[in-house]
């Protein structure tokens, strides 16, 4: 039955997007012109480690003294593309906003010279939008669409996304690109009175990219006897640390802790940068240690049919990744080793 159920809801997405091309997309392909004053950012997927990746984006793009940025995103973002990134100006847009809300919100955008929306499927609703913007300039991962003149898919094949970010900047004729994230300063503001342990963050956005119960008892008694001088506490958010809280009580080792007092991405933010080493599953918790320069082990699955995962973290010799394979296209974060972990904590330790 998931298999039908999914079937038919690509076939219902090709149509759309069919008739999105039939009736919005652009005649003819027009040459790119780099001389932009006014780039729009859609950001409105709510993705908070996604936001951290392209978080250099509007640092560097001020180098260039005419451009001004307009971001497209969740009001939950919005303090965060504004006050800590710096953007020009930002707009909030819902996650499913409707036509007469996108039409509004394009009158308020204005003039768009390059509107930057890297997704490699633009939707119905996506097309709808960017009719109505009329960007000059368009920039996307889906090189299917005339609308979009930097077509980065094939381009950047093979590129992280932080990677994506740079070689657009580059195209924007940005010189000396320092791609180092934008992480809020949260110094001061710690829950915990310790530093120098090693945190271990295993939830993901959804239960797939989670490390399962059973998985991370083992995991946390192979870390604890494996590491007795250690300090290691468990990162956990108000929806996980009543679990976490029952993980620490099933261990009852006498060094791993729950961290259940975060109540926001500023306290989890304090709590990665006074950790020694970080061992995370894929979430924004692996990009927010990336952007700290913290030492980091990243578990990440791997597909079977081992395709390139443009979003890992950066990829820097305090970084280690260490992967879960999984036997399907579905994640499976339990099938990675104790063992290849502890080996990258020990390179990573002895740095």
């Amino acid at each position: 039955m998931r298999k039908i159920i999914g079937k038919l809801q690509l076939m219902r997405d090709k149509l759309r997007r069919k008739v999105g091309v039939f009736l919005f997309d652009r005649k003819n392909i027009v040459p790119f012109d780099s001389a932009v004053s006014h780039i729009v950012v859609i950001r409105s997927d709510a993705k908070l480690g996604d936001s951290f990746i392209s978080s250099f984006f509007y640092r560097e793009i001020k180098k260039l003294p005419s451009v001004k940025v307009t971001v497209v995103t969740t009001s939950d973002l919005k303090p965060l593309y504004k006050d800590v990134f710096g953007v020009d100006r930002t707009l909030t847009s819902k996650k499913r906003s409707s036509y007469s809300e996108l039409g509004k919100l394009a009158i308020e955008i204005g003039e768009v010279d390059l509107l930057v929306h890297l997704t490699e499927r633009l939707k119905l609703k996506d097309m709808y939008f960017i009719d109505k913007l009329k960007p000059k300039n368009m920039a996307s991962l889906d090189d299917g669409v005339n609308y979009v003149n930097v077509k980065m898919k094939e381009d950047t094949k093979g590129l992280r996304f932080n990677q994506k970010y740079k070689y657009l900047l580059e195209l924007l004729g940005v010189k000396d690109i320092d791609d180092s994230y934008i992480i809020p300063d949260t110094s001061g503001t710690s829950k915990l009175n310790n530093e120098g342990y090693i945190l271990v963050n295993p939830y993901g956005s959804n239960k797939n990219k989670t490390i399962s119960k059973d998985k991370l008892i083992d995991f946390l008694m192979f870390l604890s006897e494996r590491y007795q001088d250690k300090r290691i506490f468990i990162l956990s958010s108000p929806a996980t640390k009543a679990e976490a809280s029952d993980l620490v009580d099933i261990l009852s080792c006498d060094n791993v802790f729950a961290c259940t007092n975060v109540e926001s991405i500023y306290d989890a933010i304090e709590i990665v940068r006074l950790a020694k080493l970080v061992v995370s599953v894929d979430t924004s918790i692996a990009h927010i240690a990336d952007g700290l320069n913290k030492k980091l082990v990243a578990i990440y699955p791997k597909y079977k049919n081992d395709s390139f995962n443009e979003w890992l973290p950066r990829d820097l010799e305090e970084i280690s990744l260490v992967y879960s394979h999984s036997e399907s296209m579905d994640p499976d974060m339990n099938k990675f080793s104790n063992g290849e972990v502890s080996e990258e904590i020990d390179r990573l330790l002895n740095l």
